[in-house]
Formats: structure tokens, sequence, C-alpha cells
């Protein structure tokens, strides 16, 4: 839902709502993507927000750099392609959290994905939104949501909340070739699934095409078991 009303009886009095210049605009829209992506290269800064042209933001990056505010980075393996980054993004690099035991359902516009080619540079995941490709040559479903475990993508699922019967029905469910740690994963794709599920006011999950198949059977009976306990 969209709700209107006048500018002065929705921002408090003290906000400045004079139009930025370019060099506040620049700015801005550096720090946001910086904020958005933890690094990232020139270009990438430039396609976060189409609010600027690119002379805008190469001229605020230099800016921020100057003044320390934005500091140049190198990704191991892609050197000679420099990044940027915050510095409060750098003293929290490398920090445990715990990350590796947390599961993540993306959308396919997340921040993190949004921009395909980086994606695959940084994490070598080739993931692509199929809405839009006719249905005989979708590989992985109509909306395909990313999978991410800790730090890796593991995979994508086609999750469709069937609301007349309550059910989410998990169309297709495709697994990263190289992965194989499924003992690990599947208790917590399981509560994933069921979490998803009630966030969509159904009461069940429906499998449907998993790669490998040999993980369908053990999955299906962690999200009936977890279903239960939640329900």
């Amino acid at each position: 839902q969209r709700l209107y009303d006048l500018t002065e009886r929705v921002l408090p009095g003290e906000v400045d709502t004079r139009v930025p210049s370019n060099d506040e605009l620049g700015r801005f829209l550096v720090r946001r993507a910086l904020s958005a992506h933890g690094v990232a290269r020139e270009r990438e800064i430039q396609e976060h927000i189409y609010a600027a042209n690119r002379k805008v933001i190469a001229k605020a990056l230099r800016q921020l750099l100057d003044a320390a505010e934005v500091v140049e980075v190198s990704v191991a393996g892609l050197e000679g392609n420099p990044y940027y980054a915050l510095p409060p993004a750098l003293d929290s690099a490398g920090q445990e959290d715990g990350g590796s035991t947390r599961i993540s359902l993306l959308s396919p516009f997340d921040n993190l994905v949004i921009q395909r080619d980086r994606i695959w540079r940084l994490f070598g995941f080739d993931y692509t939104l199929e809405c839009f490709t006719p249905a005989a040559k979708r590989k992985y479903g109509y909306f395909a949501l990313p999978i991410l475990w800790g730090e890796r993508f593991v995979g994508r699922l086609d999750p469709k909340a069937a609301r007349s019967r309550r059910t989410l029905a998990i169309n297709t469910l495709a697994f990263e070739a190289e992965f194989t740690e499924f003992k690990e994963l599947l208790p917590l794709l399981a509560e994933a699934l069921v979490d998803l599920a009630r966030a969509n006011d159904c009461d069940e999950v429906e499998l449907g095409a998993v790669s490998p198949r040999k993980v369908r059977r053990e999955l299906e009976r962690l999200v009936v078991g977890r279903m239960g306990q939640s329900g």
C-alpha cells in the first residue's frame, strides 16, 4: 500500500528538504552502495541506484577517498580490479558471528544478488531470475530463491504458496553440483522452509523435484517433523 500526505506533515521540521547538489548526491550514493554491498567496484556503485550519472559518482568516490571515508581494497583472486569499502566494514571483516550455521533464502532482488555478474565474480554463483524466460526454457523455476549458507551459495529453490490448500509447494530444489554437506545443511533448510510456510499462512510443505534426488526423503522427513513441532 502507498499512502500520500503533505511533506510537512510527514517529515520533522528540522529535516533539510532542499534539493541536494551533485556533490552531496554523489557522496550519498557512494555511501549507500557501499553500506549495502560491503565491498564494490566503481561500476557496481554506479549501478546500485540510478540517481546520478557516472561522472558524479566518480567525483564523489575520489572525494571520499581523499577524506579517508572510503578505502580501496583488493579481493583475493581479483587483483588488479580495485574494490572500495567503508572503514567500519573492514573493522568487522573476518569476525566469527556463527554465519556457518545460518541459512537465508534470498529474494532475487536482494542487494547481495541483484547484480548477477558481481555475484558470479565473488562467489562463483551463476544466477538468473527466470520469470522472464519462456517456461519451456526454465532450468530452476519461475521465481527461484538463492540459498545462502554462511558465506556460500549452495543452491536455489522455487516456492509457490497454494493458499487454497494452505500448502507451500517447492516446485524445484537444486543444490550446486559440488555441494555435499547435506547432513549439516538439511535440518537448517527444513527449518527455513517451515518458517517460509508459516509466513505465508501455510500448514504444509510439499516438495517437488529435488536435485540430487537422494536427499529428498530425508528433507521431507525433517520438514514434517519441524512442522509438527511448530504447529
